[in-house]
């Protein structure tokens, strides 16, 4: 009886850093990671990015796949925009340019889209601004782990990260109440792996894209955050704690970089892993 090879079991993007993720059939590399990810981002009133952390609020917003040229953005009782996943300069829809701040970098953002600063101050109750990371912007990996300047959008410090699924399933066997996969916010979503196997793996390839995995993420509160509800609880970072942690951090999921740009991730795909 032959050993059914790991897979690509879900491929999810996150259009606004944040909010909830779309899951895809296929997904393009591009110079920032995935097409699409995290190439948004809010920004409060001194240009300071928001996420999770600190606004669970985020996590209530409708995000849904608009053809292959945009996505939708939904609040209950607020209303619903559009935005562009590309070519936002040539459409002029952002046009002036500020500092924005995300952690430790500091770049300059396209911003200056009206309406969707003014939905989402409104679904936030809070003054925010959109920002869109243009395509000449240069933020770069950290290069102590990732090679030859790899490029990052607003994603917390790396492009892609990697996440088998039995890892969370072996989780759920030690919680009470089991949590859902989206709550660790992975782009490439591995199945027929074993629990945790992901630490030890340095690349995996389909026959079109590579993917080198260059560092365990080291994870926050929002895994403690329910995705649907926003509320937090202890768990399941507290039981992650007992057996998950290294250099004192919870660890879940591989930071990863890939190449070359324009391949094509596809659900499905058999992977090679070394």
């Amino acid at each position: 009886m032959s050993v059914q090879a790991p897979f690509i079991e879900q491929l999810v993007t996150y259009p606004v850093k944040g909010l909830p993720g779309i899951a895809l059939d296929e997904a393009i590399v591009t110079p920032f990671g995935l097409r699409g990810d995290r190439r948004y981002m809010l920004i409060d009133p001194t240009g300071r990015f928001m996420s999770q952390r600190a606004t669970p609020a985020l996590t209530q917003f409708g995000v849904g796949i608009r053809g292959k040229e945009s996505v939708s953005i939904s609040m209950e009782g607020v209303g619903a925009i559009e935005l562009s996943l590309d070519d936002i300069d040539t459409a002029g829809m952002m046009p002036e340019r500020r500092q924005v701040q995300i952690w430790d970098d500091t770049l300059e953002a396209a911003v200056g889209n009206v309406e969707a600063d003014a939905f989402f101050s409104d679904a936030l109750q809070s003054p925010v601004r959109l920002a869109w990371m243009p395509p000449g912007a240069r933020r770069i990996a950290d290069s102590m782990y990732a090679q030859n300047e790899a490029r990052v959008s607003f994603a917390d410090g790396f492009p892609i990260l990697v996440l088998g699924t039995t890892s969370i399933a072996e989780l759920n066997q030690r919680l009470d109440q089991p949590v859902l996969l989206n709550r660790f916010r992975a782009n490439v979503l591995v199945g027929n792996s074993k629990p945790w196997e992901e630490d030890a793996w340095v690349e995996m390839s389909t026959d079109k894209v590579s993917m080198e995995l260059v560092k365990p993420c080291a994870r926050c509160v929002v895994i403690a955050t329910d995705q649907e509800s926003g509320e937090r609880s202890t768990e399941p970072t507290a039981t992650l704690a007992t057996y998950r942690v290294r250099d004192g951090k919870v660890m879940v999921g591989m930071n990863a970089v890939a190449r070359p740009e324009g391949g094509i991730l596809r659900v499905g795909e058999q992977l090679k892993i070394t």
